[in-house]
């Protein structure tokens, strides 16, 4: 620090300040340019985990289908805020089953734990054209539980199902003070795309301003309907 041998203490001291206050000007202004940045190489980031994720998912559940000789899938959806607060519009997906031995509705898939998705990400249905006309996100449709409610399902030779899904719900996923979704926003038909997007940013959007954001920001997803591959665009 420089110092002003011909003036008084007092005056050093307001110089001393002055200089203080510019290097904490200086401070503030490189942060308020490195944040935006910052947070859009995260979200990068989350977007790739989230993919890496559910496609581990995916590879797994089909292997399950095949090799047990059931339909079994991954369902991604919004966990039930009651049961905590804090996982207001995080999303959860899951490897789910149709149990050979109590056939007739899907449950969590055993030795499969369900994954939060990273980042505050979260999915969408693009295969129902409540939700998308194949070209843009619709204001009406995707305001509603169901939009964020996504299950893709092999069957028994590994190639994607297309009949709707009938869910356990008395399984703990469902039920019970620990459960992780509510078994009414999960739905019942399954898709073979769906969308990945920054749901931290989509949930404090409404209509309009919603479908809008999902046109230019989300990533999807698509699942080879013979080979399970899955790819991003």
């Amino acid at each position: 620090m420089k110092t002003w041998p011909n003036q008084s203490r007092p005056t050093q001291r307001a110089f001393t300040l002055v200089e203080l206050l510019v290097v904490i000007t200086i401070i503030a202004l490189l942060s308020a340019i490195s944040i935006p940045s910052m947070s859009a190489f995260f979200r990068g980031g989350a977007d790739a985990q989230a993919f890496n994720i559910l496609s581990s998912q995916l590879a797994g559940a089909r292997a399950l289908a095949i090799q047990q000789r059931t339909h079994a899938g991954v369902h991604v959806q919004l966990a039930d805020p009651s049961v905590n607060p804090k996982l207001a519009n995080a999303s959860f997906s899951a490897v789910v089953w149709d149990d050979p031995a109590t056939p007739g509705a899907f449950k969590l898939a055993p030795g499969f734990a369900p994954k939060r998705l990273p980042g505050g990400m979260a999915a969408g249905q693009m295969s129902d054209p409540t939700f998308y006309d194949g070209t843009n996100f619709l204001a009406a449709g995707i305001v509603t539980a169901q939009f964020t409610s996504v299950t893709i399902v092999f069957k028994p030779n590994g190639q994607l199902a297309t009949d709707p899904v009938a869910w356990d719900t008395t399984n703990a996923i469902f039920t019970g003070a620990t459960r992780l979704w509510l078994s009414g926003d999960a739905g019942t038909s399954i898709c073979k795309n769906f969308v990945l997007f920054d749901g931290d940013r989509f949930f404090k959007l409404t209509g309009g301003a919603a479908a809008a954001f999902l046109d230019t920001n989300r990533t999807i997803i698509n699942v080879n309907r013979y080979t399970g591959a899955v790819s991003s665009q």
